[in-house]
């Protein structure tokens, strides 16, 4: 059975979502379609197949939240936007210590790195063959042009043809017994023809290479794999300038004997690492257990040293390591969200009547409103569930819409800017339009006009958003999250207790409030 490459979802509308391609990094865009299989052509030259993974799964799991601000969900696994873009940064040095002091220490790090350098040489020289001593078959080159012919290597035409990329040269070499397999291993310190392909992104000629049993593991002089020729680093790109007849003295002016094209040789390489890597593009999708009161036992609010603050104590979170010297790192965001309306509405939609307090400061309930519970759960419902205005039209907005219109409108119909007909002149003359109009934005007396056209481009742009909003609740998912524990540094007031299940029953959730104590 196929194995096909996965892509995970990074973001999706009521109808299209978008991934980002395991082939040549970029997002592609298609129809959501819940009863179909998730397999799709890619929309790059590759034209392959993958398969697309929702955050969520048949047990009812998930890993999305809903963006109401800009009318989407988005999957909480995977990064968006620039940080969909993979670091390939220069990892030639990344196993040096850059903690080492002067003197002594540099030595030692020096020879160290001898040592290890000459183990690596010694075990190539009784791997690996050598070109010169173990080719036979001579072939004469006649360059003509005067030059006189020689001989040459016969191995030394296919190494070339892997270079450049010819497929068939190198197809016809492999079938060749007397030194297929010499061609396959490479030279004495290593390098072999399969990284050459890697480094110069021929990835037809890497296929045929491993289809004929190239090693993918074995490592050059430098202690570099195949695959490290195809990643994106310093080095590599540095080596191809320079067998290309690059010259990076400031005074050369010459000219490369080969001109890459970059970006599909960098496509390639991408479609190499991917080879090498020794399996298809995996998921990043992670589904977490659900919450459960016992593990919320382990957690406890108590007063800070200085009786000023309140510490929560208790296990952060588990990240499973592949080896004991793995390094994890947390960040922590941070930023606060004013909830209070959201609670207002949400008490309102599910019938619970707010108490009254002296500290309401002149709207009954306000108070109660600010409790860090129901604050907490109006963000979990924004983020998970849709309530009823979000499958309606945004009044206030309409109305804000309505009333920047007429200011705009008014702008035009009062004020000298907008009584000079000018859009009729600019009509009559065309070559004219693009200058004429630049004048008048440019001038001092437009600006009042830029802001408000700039208002009403914004205000546009979030109706947009809201009705790809609207449209999403009228077909959601089929699997949203509806556990969570909520802990508390109190036990929670009456009030908030009501205002739970009240929520529960109406939107078919399971918070639970647990007093951290």
């Amino acid at each position: 059975m196929k194995v096909f490459s996965e892509a995970d979802i990074i973001w999706w509308k009521a109808n299209p979502y978008y991934i980002q391609c395991p082939f040549c990094e970029s997002l592609h865009r298609h129809g959501v379609n819940w009863k179909a299989n998730k397999l799709r052509y890619s929309h790059c030259e590759k034209m392959e197949s993958y398969l697309c993974c929702f955050p969520l799964n048949d047990q009812g799991k998930v890993a999305y939240e809903i963006d109401k601000v800009r009318g989407r969900y988005i999957n909480i696994c995977v990064a968006h936007g620039g940080d969909t873009e993979y670091y390939h940064g220069n990892d030639d040095d990344a196993n040096a210590d850059d903690t080492v002091d002067e003197g002594d220490d540099d030595v030692n790090c020096l020879a160290i790195e001898l040592a290890r350098k000459a183990t690596i040489a010694a075990q190539s020289e009784e791997t690996y063959a050598s070109l010169h001593g173990d080719s036979k078959e001579l072939v004469i080159i006649n360059p003509g042009h005067g030059i006189a012919p020689f001989e040459q290597k016969q191995i030394f035409g296919p190494i070339s043809d892997c270079v450049n990329g010819e497929t068939r040269a190198v197809q016809r070499c492999l079938e060749t017994p007397l030194e297929a397999t010499l061609f396959v291993r490479g030279k004495h310190y290593g390098r072999s023809a399969l990284m050459e392909a890697a480094l110069f992104g021929r990835v037809d000629n890497a296929k045929v290479l491993l289809e004929n049993n190239a090693d993918r593991y074995i490592k050059d002089g430098e202690n570099r794999a195949a695959i490290d020729f195809a990643r994106e680093n310093h080095r590599s790109r540095r080596e191809r300038y320079d067998r290309f007849g690059g010259d990076l003295t400031s005074s050369s002016n010459r000219r490369l004997g080969h001109v890459e094209d970059t970006f599909r040789r960098d496509i390639d390489r991408q479609e190499i690492v991917r080879l090498l890597g020794g399996e298809n593009r995996k998921s990043k999708i992670f589904f977490g257990s659900p919450p459960t009161l016992s593990v919320s036992k382990s957690y406890s609010f108590t007063p800070s040293p200085m009786q000023d603050s309140l510490v929560l104590h208790g296990p952060i979170e588990e990240y499973p390591i592949t080896r004991g010297g793995k390094t994890v790192a947390r960040l922590e965001r941070g930023g606060k969200i004013p909830w209070t309306d959201d609670v207002f509405y949400i008490s309102e939609s599910v019938g619970h009547i707010l108490p009254s307090h002296p500290y309401d400061w002149g709207k009954d309930g306000r108070f109660s409103t600010c409790h860090a519970e129901k604050q907490l759960i109006a963000y979990f419902i924004d983020r998970h569930v849709f309530l009823p205005r979000d499958g309606l039209p945004d009044s206030k907005l309409e109305k804000k819409i309505l009333r920047v219109e007429e200011s705009h409108e008014r702008f035009l119909s009062v004020t000298e800017i907008g009584r000079q007909d000018k859009i009729k002149a600019l009509k009559l003359d065309l070559k004219s339009v693009k200058s004429t109009l630049n004048g008048l934005i440019a001038s001092t007396r437009s600006r009042p006009l830029l802001k408000l056209e700039a208002r009403l481009k914004i205000l546009h742009q979030r109706r947009d958003k809201h009705a790809d909003l609207i449209s999403m609740a009228y077909a959601p998912p089929p699997a949203s999250l509806a556990e969570a524990i909520i802990l508390i540094s109190s036990h929670p007031c009456q009030d908030c207790i009501v205002f739970k299940d009240k929520v529960n029953k109406r939107f078919g959730l399971s918070i639970q409030l647990f007093a951290a104590l």
